[in-house]
């Protein structure tokens, strides 16, 4: 999970970083937890700016709250 992870936060970070998005801070969600199968996770961030999806990467909103 932590593999994949870092890997989703690369890509990410990379993609904001090209189009000078700042951002922070980065959060996980984790819609799926089965440590012997198929496990569904969520990377993000709150950035300064949009930026347009790709299908991996997509512009979403976070709640307001707690």
């Amino acid at each position: 999970m932590f593999a994949v992870r870092d890997e989703l936060m690369e890509e990410l970070y990379s993609r904001l970083d090209v189009r000078d998005a700042g951002f922070d801070p980065t959060f996980f969600r984790l819609h799926v937890v089965d440590m012997v199968g198929v496990m569904d996770v969520e990377v993000g961030v709150v950035a300064e700016k949009s930026v347009e999806g790709n299908g991996r990467v997509s512009l979403g909103t976070l709640s307001a709250g707690r």
